[in-house]
């Protein structure tokens, strides 16, 4: 059994606090099945380790038993080196972008180490997990469709996922030279999210979508004309379009070739997206 993280995502269903969101899905532990968790802060490790402590389940917190460090990112490609209590990989090669990822590689080592210890994953190897690695890919996850200029697809949805994806722009692509396309279903918390991307682009083009759920242009331009206004001098300028399809026709008239695009916020963005690009 897997647990890949907490974020504060359908809180009215599965509760206020990360604490009371780990509860509930850790209704998927079963007795004679080991649980491996990617979970921080330590609070939410200790809350799963002692469930498991008492129905019986053999417990494996990724952040104690992988040692993970990014070495290489670029948009289109990524380098971890990492060492588990089974192996130590050395360089792993993945398609999928960005810290967030890094540790969902460390998960699913973990993950498949537990399969070939109970004799699941008979010829697995290192060697297969490393080319297992290496071709894993999930579109729309921080994914290059294009260049000059650069346009990344990304669904992320909610704060926690924004946030790492915003961490992934900084790494790829100089402020300067990012624009980012925005919109969101009305129900999603951004929380941090606002601030953050306004300084970590030169523009932010925040648009409604077509969607009924669509948070409206003009109340996403008050958001992020408050977080402009909030992060003074150096902040993005932020725009508002009529839609998607307009908004990414505006960064791409006033992006050079060596720009970076980033169209994010819904799998309903992303949907809306491509059929312009």
């Amino acid at each position: 059994t897997v647990i890949t993280g907490i974020s504060h995502d359908h809180r009215e269903h599965l509760g206020r606090t990360k604490r009371k969101i780990l509860a509930e899905k850790l209704g998927v532990a079963r007795a004679g099945a080991p649980l491996v968790a990617n979970l921080a802060p330590r609070a939410l490790v200790e809350q799963a380790a002692a469930h498991c402590a008492a129905i019986g389940v053999p417990f494996h917190p990724v952040g104690d038993e992988v040692a993970i460090s990014l070495e290489e990112i670029s948009a289109s490609r990524m380098v971890v080196r990492a060492r588990t209590p089974r192996r130590d990989y050395g360089e792993l090669s993945t398609r999928m972008i960005g810290r967030a990822q890094a540790r969902n590689v460390a998960t699913a080592l973990r993950a498949v180490e537990m399969l070939e210890e109970a004799g699941i994953l008979r010829n697995a190897g290192a060697g297969t997990i490393r080319r297992g690695i290496a071709s894993a890919f999930l579109a729309g996850r921080f994914q290059a469709v294009s260049e000059s200029p650069r346009i990344v697809l990304d669904v992320a949805h909610n704060e926690e996922s924004l946030l790492a994806a915003l961490d992934t722009v900084r790494r790829v692509s100089p402020r300067d030279r990012t624009t980012i396309v925005f919109a969101v279903l009305a129900h999603k918390e951004l929380g941090l999210f606002p601030g953050r991307a306004v300084k970590a682009a030169r523009e932010v083009i925040v648009a409604p979508l077509g969607d009924s759920r669509s948070a409206s242009g003009d109340k996403l331009g008050r958001v992020f004309g408050a977080a402009r206004r909030a992060a003074g001098g150096n902040a993005a300028a932020v725009s508002v379009a009529r839609g998607i399809g307009q908004a990414i026709r505006e960064a791409r008239r006033r992006a050079g070739p060596s720009d970076t695009i980033v169209i994010m916020g819904s799998h309903v963005t992303v949907e809306e997206a491509v059929p312009f690009l």
